[in-house]
């Protein structure tokens, strides 16, 4: 393994938009790297074909549903974890919330 890899055995990692592309690839990536796993994405079918993923690599995530365009979600999810499991010491945050339209009038 690469020596400048920081050491991520054990730490709790949460990774949001973790259903699919590149979240289910970083998700695979910690995995191989020995940490914790919290993974969320709005759809849970998604979530469930990672789980598959990363059970048959022996490890088990914890999986939620969770809309980050909703801050109230958001903040009560943060809260639960830190609750029931302990501080989360690795956040990947690849889910997004995208708008379009006309560029002059799409706001930032």
């Amino acid at each position: 393994m690469n020596k400048r890899l920081k050491n991520f055995h054990n730490k709790l990692t949460l990774i949001t938009g973790a259903g699919s592309g590149i979240g289910r690839a970083t998700a695979l990536k910690f995995a191989d790297l020995g940490a914790r796993l919290i993974l969320c994405d709005l759809n849970l079918q998604a979530l469930k074909g990672t789980e598959e993923l990363l059970l048959k690599k022996g490890n088990t995530p914890i999986l939620k549903v969770l809309d980050v365009s909703n801050w109230q979600t958001v903040t009560d999810l943060a809260k639960e974890i830190y609750e029931e499991i302990g501080a989360i010491e690795i956040l990947i945050n690849n889910a997004g919330v995208a708008t379009t339209g006309d560029f002059l009038s799409t706001p930032i």
